[in-house]
């Protein structure tokens, strides 16, 4: 389960794993509302935050996706 916050933001957000069962190496993505993927990062397993600044994209509303072979994690944000 992912903690993202604040949520809205403007762009600049901290992501707080709540659970942990993930890979040595996850891939976290961010797609905007028409499914375009607009951020494409990395998140090793010993990391339980991250920050991402995305500050240069549009306002509107966006979806995190933190993934790896077996698990998927999800989380709407808006971006004001």
């Amino acid at each position: 389960m992912i903690n993202l916050y604040p949520n809205p933001n403007e762009g600049r957000f901290t992501i707080g794993l709540i659970t942990s069962p993930l890979a040595e190496k996850n891939t976290i993505t961010v797609v905007n509302i028409t499914g375009k993927t607009v951020y494409k990062g990395t998140l090793t397993k010993v990391e339980n935050t991250s920050q991402l600044d995305l500050s240069h994209l549009d306002s509107g509303i966006y979806i995190l996706m933190i993934s790896n072979n077996k698990i998927v994690f999800t989380k709407k944000f808006i971006k004001t």
